[in-house]
């Protein structure tokens, strides 16, 4: 667990949804499938506000992008029990 304040997202308060910090920036794919590109092209015409956990469903991609603009992860939701918890996947790319 870590300060949200140092969290790149994290999970709410209400356990429904995932919070983006406010300097990085975060997209939902529509389809099932979400590489780096479209993940850069999201953000830039589509960015997400908010990252509520029934939208984010069956898997639907959703990406994040760290603060300094180096670092995308693409994001599944596997499981979000009532409990407050939430499994998720996933994959993390560095500019070189």
């Amino acid at each position: 667990m870590v300060p949200a304040e140092t969290a790149a997202w994290y999970l709410a308060r209400d356990g429904q949804s995932l919070v983006p910090s406010e300097d990085s920036d975060s997209f939902v794919s529509d389809t099932g499938e979400l590489t780096v590109a479209a993940c850069l092209q999201g953000i830039e015409t589509r960015p997400a506000a908010d990252l509520p956990l029934a939208a984010l469903a069956k898997a639907r991609p959703f990406c994040v992008r760290s603060p300094d603009r180096n670092e995308v992860a693409i994001v599944r939701l596997v499981e979000a029990p009532a409990d407050d918890s939430a499994t998720i996947l996933v994959d993390q790319y560095r500019r070189s």
